[in-house]
């Protein structure tokens, strides 16, 4: 019978001898830190993702509108703070008549209203621009003129943050003035009024202002 020590000695110059199972471990210890490696980076990768996409959703669901001013814009939440700045694939801009910009949203397809100030205020990230009173105004403008019309908004102008009144631009390029003063709904009830029962041909309409309560002027 050989002993172990003698057929150790025997083999000790065999190359095959003592070395396939050491292979096999060292094979599957590589496999299992592959494995865990993988997992790891997965890992990061899954919550980086996760983490972004999470800060995005609430984020945007802060959105309230879209802040024009020269040639950059702005998200804004519903306290009129700037949240982020859009990127130019976000807008598309192009010249109306005169020195009018249409201006829609195209990455958000018109969820937020657009508001282009003329006066070019400086923007700071996570500044208010503009009162809260003013974006509830403009949004709850727009939903209501959403819900009746037949005809589609472009854009807002305001002058400047501190204006007292907005302008309105439509697909149909007439204007119409309102008031921050005066309340949204008799300004719209006015609008729908005068657009169903005055005027006749809206191809040849201007502009209607609704600035002065129930005076209401148009061309």
């Amino acid at each position: 019978m050989v002993k172990k020590k003698d057929y150790q000695k025997k083999n000790l110059g065999n190359p095959y001898f003592n070395k396939k199972p050491r292979t096999k471990r060292r094979l599957g210890f590589f496999i299992i830190l592959v494995v865990v490696i993988v997992m790891i980076i997965g890992g990061i990768y899954f919550f980086n993702s996760f983490k972004n996409n999470l800060v995005k959703l609430e984020t945007e669901e802060n959105f309230s509108l879209i802040w024009n001013s020269g040639k950059e814009k702005y998200y804004l939440d519903e306290k009129g703070v700037v949240v982020k700045k859009l990127d130019e694939k976000d807008l598309i801009i192009k010249p109306g008549e005169g020195e009018t910009e249409i201006i829609r949203s195209e990455a958000t397809s018109g969820i937020y209203p657009v508001v282009k100030d003329e006066s070019n205020f400086v923007i700071e990230i996570g500044k208010s621009i503009l009162e809260e009173e003013k974006v509830f105004f403009i949004t709850d403008l727009t939903r209501q003129i959403k819900d009746q019309a037949d005809f589609n908004i472009t854009n807002y102008i305001l002058d400047s943050p501190a204006a007292n009144y907005i302008t309105l631009n439509t697909d149909e390029d007439w204007i119409a003035y309102f008031t921050f003063e005066n309340s949204i709904e008799s300004q719209v009830d006015l609008l729908f009024s005068l657009l169903y029962q005055k005027v006749s041909n809206r191809s040849e309409l201007e502009y209607i202002d609704l600035r002065f309560g129930e005076k209401i002027f148009w061309k």
